[in-house]
Parts: C-alpha cells; structure tokens; sequence
C-alpha cells in the first residue's frame, strides 16, 4: 500500500509546486508603500540623474530640455507597473516636477538596476504618423524589439479600440504642416462609450498641442466624438469645467447612457 500512496503524494506535492511557481511567474504590481515598489522607483530616480546621457538605447531626441534638472527629489505617481520575474516596466508622471518617464528594469544581485528610460513627451518617433499615432503603443513595440529577452507582458496589452478612437479625432487635431501623434494619458471603454485623455505632439518631439481630452460613442462600428472637454483658460476659468468631479458629473446628466466609470481615474504613488 505505501508504494501505491508515496507517488501519488509525491505527484501531488511537484504539481503543487509547479501551480505556484506558475502563479509566482504571472507579472505582479506591487501596493503603494512596499519596499518593492520603493526599490523601483527609487531606482528610476537615481538613473534620471544621468539621463539621457546614459539608460538611452538608441532613442533620439532633438528639444534640448530633455534632461531634468530638479534640487528636490521628483516624487512620482504611478500609471503602470508590471514586475515579472527580474524585470520590471514602469511609467511614471510627477508630481512635483512637469515629466512624463517609462522605464524598463533588470534586477541584478538583488537590486534593481535601470536598463531603459524614455521620456514619451520629447522621443522621437521617425517611423510615420500612423505606426506613431498612438506613442504608448509603438513605445512598448520598440521596447521589446531592443529588449527581446523582457517579457512582453510587464507591458500593458496592444488596444487596437484604442488606435480606432485615436483615428477619429486625429483628423481634426492637424494643421497644415503639423502631423500629430497623441501620448494617451488615460483610456477607458464601456458599453460602447470611451473617454480619452491625451497629450498631441510632433513625431520629432518639438511641436506639442494642447491637451484633447474627449467622450466618444461608437456608432454603427465607428467611433465619433461626442464631446471635447475645454482646455487650458478656457477650463480653468470654468467652475464646471476645472473641477474633474463636476465635469464628469455634467456629462453623466448630458450622456446617460456613458457608464460612469469610464471616467474613474486612479493614481497612486
């Protein structure tokens, strides 16, 4: 009987083993306050101070203000941070500091060193205004082309829905010799509604927009904007329109049947 039960126990135990080990290999984010998450950003903190001289495979950039320069430390909210394994991809915008960053980090001797940083705002992007058009896409492509040993999902998923939203606005957004891509700052879909939160620039990072944040519903298999928020003076001088709570709120009454937690935003340090 025990030579029946041992390798059946024994069986058990390596599929235990092999069902965590398969858990512990799925990308994790690690919450506000922990060391891991600390180790991570400090980490990216620290390789700012050389960049772009150093942590810059091949990217090219032409605005001379590329570099930070802060006395203070930046201390950063987080948009996305995907750990896996000994690699880690994070973006970052500031707080206290007007920067946007990406970086890509590859733990060596237990401590977390930056392999990449990126600044979304000012890289350049020569490939053409359509691979362009959504910068966050065609950054994390261009990522794992230079670091194919990185696991492709610490990067968000493609969102072609995403691209769609982008082409049905992209039009309106074009001056004469002004192509522009958009740097999404926050997307959400539901229900056939979508709000879009972007940034408009240059392929070669020198020319940069307004904000376009918009409300879209897709009709009949096409995207069209139901609304653009006001930007800059003309938002801030508007109660209703400055305060995101109340701008949310008014489009809920002027959209009823836009979920309301496409607009729910979280950001965390």
């Amino acid at each position: 009987m025990k030579r029946i039960i041992l390798p059946a126990l024994c069986l058990w135990a390596v599929l235990g083993i092999f069902s965590k080990h398969g858990a512990a290999q799925e990308p994790d984010t690690p919450a506000p306050g922990t060391s891991q998450r600390r180790a991570v950003l400090d980490a990216v903190r620290e390789a700012l101070k050389a960049f772009p001289q150093r942590h810059n495979p091949g990217f090219q950039y032409l605005r001379e203000d590329v570099r930070v320069f802060s006395d203070k430390p930046i201390r950063f909210f987080v948009d996305w941070m995907k750990i896996k394994g000994s690699w880690a991809w994070v973006e970052v915008h500031g707080e206290n500091y007007r920067l946007r960053l990406c970086g890509l980090l590859q733990k060596d001797k237990g401590a977390w060193q930056v392999a990449a940083l990126v600044r979304p705002d000012a890289v350049v992007c020569a490939e053409g205004p359509e691979l362009c058009l959504d910068l966050r896409h065609w950054l994390h492509v261009a990522m794992q082309r230079t670091f194919p040993q990185a696991p492709f999902n610490i990067f968000p998923q493609d969102d072609s829905e995403c691209r769609a939203v982008l082409r049905a606005f992209a039009f309106n957004q074009k001056g004469p010799d002004f192509s522009f891509i958009f740097l999404v700052t926050y997307f959400r879909t539901g229900n056939n509604w979508a709000w879009i939160e972007t940034e408009p620039r240059s392929t070669d990072g020198l020319g940069v927009s307004e904000p376009v944040d918009a409300l879209l519903e897709k009709v009949q298999g096409k995207w069209v904007v139901r609304e653009f928020r006001p930007c800059c003076g003309d938002c801030a001088d508007n109660p209703d329109c400055a305060d995101d709570t109340r701008y949310y709120q008014m489009l809920k009454q002027k959209y009823p049947l836009a979920p309301a937690d496409i607009f729910t935003k979280r950001a965390s340090h």
